[in-house]
């Protein structure tokens, strides 16, 4: 994976803890510890099966003047978090335009806020298919700062055509992709 490739597509069995050695553990901890604040974040292991992660850092022009992340902030790091999941299957928004002529539009947004994140938190964006259609599809999405649960979402997504926005079936190649990733 090169530069494109910033989040990572983690697998990992539902209940089941990742194998790691006492002394791995302990290690782990001490570079925890040492870590800089303000160090770029690294993707961390979600307990989800076929989820991927984005790394966000919370900066001051996402926060309102109480000094925590303003909602609608939130609605920008799920779509970021997506459009990188795309990228991640090999496919973005400017060449699904221009080479099939279809833009994907957002028709349904539900955000449960559970907790604030502030300036310089780093987060774990999780973008994870529900299902699929032909045309529309059906993300559930996730924003953690390490284990702690701040947003739950569900976000509904439809392919329209790029010049009247009526319903287009999704390109077979990126349907395939998807597809593989429910399964």
């Amino acid at each position: 994976f090169g530069d494109r490739d910033r989040g990572r597509v983690l697998v990992l069995q539902l209940g089941a803890e990742p194998p790691q050695a006492p002394a791995d553990h302990l290690r782990d901890k001490a570079e925890e510890r040492d870590r800089d604040p303000r160090e770029e974040p690294e993707p961390r292991l979600q307990p989800e099966l076929f989820v991927y992660s984005f790394p966000v850092r919370v900066y001051f022009e996402n926060t309102d003047a109480g000094g925590v992340v303003y909602h609608g902030e939130y609605l920008k790091f799920l779509e970021r978090a997506r459009t990188e999941w795309l990228r991640h299957l090999g496919f973005d928004h400017q060449n699904l335009a221009r080479n099939h002529r279809i833009v994907f539009v957002v028709t349904q947004a539900v955000a449960d806020f559970l907790k604030p994140a502030r300036l310089d938190d780093n987060l774990a964006v999780s973008v994870q298919l529900e299902s699929l259609g032909k045309v529309r599809c059906v993300f559930v999405q996730e924003i953690r700062r390490d284990d702690e649960l701040l947003v739950r979402a569900k976000i509904t997504v439809a392919c329209v055509t790029g010049e009247h926005f009526k319903p287009a079936e999704i390109p077979e190649a990126l349907r395939r992709k998807m597809q593989a990733s429910l399964q």
